[in-house]
């Protein structure tokens, strides 16, 4: 039997950057957020095996059960929930605040080693929000688990 989980975020990127600024940095980027971060080294094995061949050299699980559902009311791609929409600001603010040469956001709306697809795409760090829609069961796209690599 394998295991599966649900309903959580990731952010995956690569800095020259000491561990420790990178996690004050994303605890004070997120700490007004209702998202519980999880360094690489507590996010559940079944996790980080699922999207081993996406994760980069610092990995986060940013923990919000209820985030998921917000994607569910988003009916209008001009018009995104405040959640989602801070949430883009959020790591923008991460990305200007840290030096990083790679940004990957994953949003998992339910992930099963046997059973599940995941979508990848590669977008302008601009297109984020616009990407993200398509977790939205608006866009008639809505994939299981969404990965975005952004390009800056």
């Amino acid at each position: 039997m394998h295991e599966n989980f649900d309903c959580t975020q990731f952010i995956t990127f690569n800095s020259q950057k000491e561990y420790k600024e990178i996690i004050e940095k994303i605890n004070s980027i997120f700490s007004d957020l209702s998202f519980k971060i999880v360094e690489s080294s507590n996010i559940k094995v079944v996790k980080r095996n699922y999207y081993k061949d996406f994760w980069d050299k610092y990995c986060f699980e940013l923990e919000d059960s209820e985030f998921l559902g917000d994607f569910y009311d988003w009916k209008d791609k001009s018009n995104p929930p405040l959640s989602i929409k801070l949430f883009c600001e959020a790591i923008f603010k991460l990305m200007n605040s840290i030096e990083m040469t790679s940004i990957k956001v994953i949003i998992c709306s339910f992930a099963d080693i046997t059973k599940t697809q995941n979508s990848f795409v590669k977008v302008d760090k601009d297109m984020l929000l616009d990407e993200m829609f398509s977790m939205s069961i608006n866009s008639f796209i809505c994939p299981e688990n969404l990965i975005i690599e952004l390009e800056f």
